[in-house]
């Protein structure tokens, strides 16, 4: 039963991330130990006919039950519905064949999988981390110039950013090793909390208050060097945070912004 192999290697490596591999690898292997021992207990009675039609069904109904809430808890029952299934078709072969041989392909692909998601992208999300914040940095600085001269901005794209950001940086805690990504941490928190106050500072809109070239030339010179920051990876220069006394609270956020990336990136 080759394909075993790769089944549990595809399955294992649905985890995602490193940490999350090593979860399901263990919680694979370990479903596969229970699973053979319940269906030991099952093929000891040599079952046939209507009963092993009813073993079927009633481990697939458990199976389908718990697949969507605990793989664990699934494993054991999958295990035991294929070795059922195998053992039922080959009648002639002994239960202890079928036992065994599924026990080594899953640990052989589990191991597999394990191997490959190192292998392939042991540190994918972390990676993404710098382009992710440099695309939302700059999407809040053309949300907020548009924002501030009474134009409409585009609120899909910047909430788009701003959860796929979210999503990488989840992703990235568990990879190995995260400590990058907890560096980034204020940063990244800067850039959330300014991006959803803008939103909300759209959705309540007000007249636009008078700003000057000077002002609109000294937000778009914070919001580049912001950027910049994560292509150098160094602190931003010292740099004047804006101020924007219509919008207090946005005011407040950008200098935790410019806080968080000085924190980042500090040595």
């Amino acid at each position: 039963r080759s394909y075993w192999i790769p089944l549990s290697a595809a399955a294992v490596m649905l985890g995602t991330t490193v940490v999350f591999t090593l979860h399901r690898a263990i919680q694979r292997s370990a479903g596969t130990v229970i699973g053979v021992m319940l269906a030991g207990a099952i093929l000891f009675f040599k079952p046939g006919g209507v009963y092993i039609a009813f073993c079927i069904a009633a481990l697939q109904c458990l199976l389908e039950m718990l697949i969507v809430r605990n793989y664990a808890l699934a494993v054991p029952f999958l295990t035991a519905n294929a070795l059922v299934i195998t053992e039922s078709m080959h009648g002639g072969a002994g239960a202890g064949y079928f036992m065994i041989a599924r026990l080594t392909d899953v640990a052989v692909g589990s191991v597999i999988g394990l191997l490959g998601t190192m292998l392939l992208w042991r540190r994918f999300s972390t990676k993404r981390l710098p382009e992710l914040m440099r695309n939302v940095i700059r999407l809040e600085g053309q949300f907020m110039e548009k924002l501030l001269t009474g134009q409409n901005a585009d609120e899909h794209k910047l909430r788009v950013s701003l959860v796929r950001l979210r999503d990488a940086y989840d992703k990235a805690l568990g990879e190995f090793p995260h400590a990058n990504a907890e560096a980034l941490w204020p940063a990244i928190s800067g850039a959330q909390h300014l991006g959803y106050y803008l939103l909300s500072a759209q959705a309540h809109r007000r007249p636009p208050a008078p700003f000057s070239d000077e002002e609109i030339n000294q937000l778009r010179a914070f919001f580049e060097q912001a950027e910049q920051s994560f292509i150098v990876k160094r602190m931003p220069a010292d740099i004047q945070v804006p101020h924007v006394p219509h919008y207090p609270r946005i005011s407040k956020e950008l200098s935790a912004l410019y806080s968080g990336l000085r924190t980042a990136f500090e040595k």
